[in-house]
């Protein structure tokens, strides 16, 4: 059976509800088959899936719970959750964490951060000039349901009408209700105040029985699953894009589990990605060294072009290699021909044995030092390889790509301490370009003497190697290394690590 409410019907109430909050580039989908909508949406009213931009309204059960003129209001909801609150995935993820400290229950933690951003969206409308979604209430109905009272007791406040229009009169809820009113009021138009904000909220409505389970009274809900398409590790990422300044990798690797956003492990790479992003050398805009002074920018390159002017480095970041598409030559008004300086390749060898921190299980700075490493001279255009070592190894071969270089310095082996120094002197002998070797190690290792002529070899062919010692000091080991060419750095603290390897990238990346 489908609704009798028309298809033009629908995309104009689409159109005022993107007008409404200034037409932003998503879409909707109205159901209007009931089959359909109990296949896509169960039960609900409305759901945002916040990764692929696109509203979706349940129109039978918009007409069976509130009337179809509701619709208008439901439509602009669903897009100011999108807009307004919570906007995106770190906003989601710091809310639930601000309700989680204090109901330590994730699907209460997750249902509290809904009421939140319901009420500071549906607030948000109302003080824009539209109190269509009062009406949305209204058609819910009154309850002697303590919790429902005292949230739309709080609305009520906010949206400045008579007091009984939404909710029964309950004395036992109006100061809790105040206090709610006065919390959202306050923090509302400051992203920043929204974790504390819901955990206020959250000790207010603790008082009262949470049952997450009751959808009957919810326009929608969401998740931080939501915001994300698939399992890709490095949309998320962007969307996480600084989570680590605000919370522990402990509390960041709960919660993703807890709300079933990822797994534990996968939590864990978000967070070490998202630190080492902080400690990579990021390049300035390039200038055209030694006969110019004008700032370059790249441009097209094109098959008639010159092809000494190609930078294959900086074109392979853009993608598949495409003449005139995702080819790349870099250009300066006075002298477009000079090409930019040329940065050594890196070869990351990672220690991850059972001596080092587990990153699944703590912030592993090694890790991070790693990671912001390899960060920094891509984005320079140079290539990296890795090696993750312990009793064993594995590696990827120099590449342009994160992608590769993370997969092996994300992982942790776990056992012994046994340096492959055939495989490092390998991977340099066939790199037939400028190139520099970073070992970052605790230098427990069981084989150095036997192989230490291997690691020598490897920095004659690369010309250049630094070795963080991380968590020691002056030691045989020191001398040995540096009496084969490499250039030692202790690091007995984290803080040390992060330095020296800022250092160096700096001294590789850092400087036209």
């Amino acid at each position: 059976m489908k609704s009798k409410i028309s298809a033009k019907e629908l995309m104009d109430s689409w159109k005022k509800a993107l007008a409404f909050w200034g037409y932003p580039a998503i879409e909707a989908e109205h159901y209007t088959s009931k089959s359909a909508a109990k296949k896509s949406m169960g039960d609900d009213i409305a759901h945002f899936d916040f990764a692929m931009q696109r509203a979706r309204i349940n129109i039978p059960k918009l007409e069976e719970r509130l009337g179809i003129d509701c619709l208008e209001a439901v439509d602009k909801h669903e897009i100011g959750h999108y807009t307004f609150c919570p906007f995106d995935l770190k906003n989601c993820i710091l809310m639930i964490q601000g309700a989680q400290a204090v109901v330590q229950d994730y699907k209460k933690a997750m249902y509290i951060e809904n009421v939140v951003a319901d009420i500071m969206l549906n607030t948000h409308m109302v003080n824009k000039g539209d109190s269509s979604i009062s009406t949305v209430y209204q058609r819910m109905g009154k309850t002697d349901d303590a919790l429902w009272t005292l949230i739309m007791r709080s609305c009520e406040l906010l949206w400045k009408i008579p007091s009984q229009t939404l909710a029964k009169r309950n004395k036992e809820v109006e100061n809790d209700a105040h206090q709610i009113a006065q919390i959202i009021g306050h923090s509302m138009y400051v992203p920043a105040q929204w974790q504390s904000a819901t955990a206020q909220c959250a000790q207010l409505l603790s008082k009262y029985e949470l049952n997450p389970n009751d959808k009957s009274r919810e326009v929608d809900s969401h998740k931080p699953s939501d915001f994300v398409a698939g399992t890709d590790m490095y949309s998320m990422a962007k969307s996480l894009a600084g989570i680590s300044k605000n919370l522990s990798h402990g509390d960041f690797t709960a919660i993703a589990a807890g709300t079933e956003m990822c797994t534990k492990e996968k939590a864990a790479q978000l967070y070490h990605i998202d630190v080492a992003r902080r400690y990579a050398i990021q390049p300035p805009t390039t200038i055209l060294p030694l006969h110019s002074d004008s700032m370059a920018s790249p441009r097209e390159w094109s098959a008639e072009d010159d092809v000494e002017k190609l930078d294959i480095a900086y074109s392979l970041q853009q993608g598949i290699l495409i003449p005139g598409d995702t080819t790349y030559r870099w250009h300066a008004d006075d002298n477009p021909t000079i090409p930019t300086k040329t940065y050594r390749d890196l070869l990351i060898v990672l220690d991850s044995s059972a001596s080092m921190p587990d990153p699944s299980d703590t912030l592993s700075v090694p890790v991070v030092s790693s990671l912001a490493l390899s960060r920094s001279a891509h984005q320079r255009g140079s290539r990296v390889a890795a090696i993750s070592f312990s009793h064993g190894w594995k590696s990827c071969e120099y590449t342009h790509h994160d992608k590769e270089t993370d997969e092996i310095l994300l992982s942790y082996l776990n056992g012994g301490t046994i340096i492959p120094a055939q495989a490092i002197r390998d991977i340099t002998k066939s790199h037939h370009y400028p190139q520099h070797i970073v070992i970052i190690t605790d230098a427990a290792i069981g084989n150095l003497e036997q192989d230490k002529e291997l690691l020598a070899e490897a920095r004659s062919y690369a010309q250049g190697g630094t070795i963080f010692l991380y968590g020691t000091t002056l030691s045989t080991t020191h001398s040995t290394l540096e009496s084969i060419g490499y250039t030692i750095r202790p690091a007995t603290t984290e803080k040390d690590l992060l330095h020296l390897s800022t250092q160096l990238s700096a001294d590789l990346y850092g400087r036209e």
